[in-house]
Parts: structure tokens; sequence; C-alpha cells
């Protein structure tokens, strides 16, 4: 019977009682381990870390002004009102996500008034597709469909 389960820290969890052993060679209940290792047995493995599902907006950002997406919208929005507004809106959106102060309904305003002007290719969306999923984004943000 397996009696003990391994942490992501240097620790083991005994299972009889819940109780958190550190991996010191002085803790009783640490020797004990080693011995009940000594044994033969085999502890539990550790549960896998939790995945980080809060939003990302300074990556989103960053990620943004590096792509191909958006060098398309800065070249638009030279002509293009609607699609200057829509940038406007949306960065100004994004650099108070960034800054820890989102205004996801800013952002999505922001978002559909540049793609309402916008010419754009499935190329593109492919692009924010994957940099709203790298910054956990994609429950929050939606993609406009033409």
């Amino acid at each position: 019977m397996t009696l003990y389960q391994l942490n992501i820290d240097p620790s083991v969890t005994r299972l009889t009682d819940g109780v958190r052993i550190p991996f010191d060679p002085r803790n009783t209940d640490y020797q004990a381990y080693r011995e009940w290792l000594t044994a033969g047995n085999t502890p539990q493995p550790a549960p896998a870390p939790p995945v980080d599902t809060a939003p990302k907006f300074d990556i989103f950002l960053n990620q943004i002004l590096a792509s191909n997406l958006y060098q398309a919208v800065v070249a638009q929005s030279i002509t293009n009102p609607t699609v200057n507004t829509g940038l406007t809106v949306t960065m100004g959106a994004l650099l108070l996500a960034a800054g820890g102060n989102p205004n996801i309904d800013g952002l999505q305003a922001g978002i559909n008034l540049l793609f309402s002007g916008l010419s754009y290719d499935q190329a593109h969306i492919v692009e924010l597709t994957g940099i709203l999923d790298q910054s956990n984004l994609t429950d929050l943000v939606t993609i406009p469909q033409p």
C-alpha cells in the first residue's frame, strides 16, 4: 500500500494523516519515509503543477506589436479613419490592461471597430488566434468574423 505522495517542492505527504514531511534528515518522519523507501516501496508521483490560466495582457501586447497583423493595421490606419480609431481604442485598452487595469469591453470594442474597416486575410486571423491563445485571452476576446 502506498503511504506517501511526492510533492512538487522537496517534501512528501503522508497519506494516512495528510502531514507534509520536508526532506530533512533530522526529521524523524523523514527518517521513517526513507526506511519505507529502503524496504522497496514507491511513493505516488507528485500532482501536476497547476496551469496558469490568468490573462497575460503584457504578453498579448508585446506579441501584437511584433506581428504581421499589426504591420497591416498600422499601414491601413494612415488612410482609413475606422482602422485608425480602432487601433487607437485597442491599443489604449491594451496599455491599460498590461498595466493592471483591464477593460475587456473596451478591448473588444476596439477590436470590433478595427476589424470592421480592416482588409485582412486568413493568415492574420491564424496569427491573432495564436497570440490570444498564448496570452490566455481566448475566453475573453473574440475575433470578429467577416
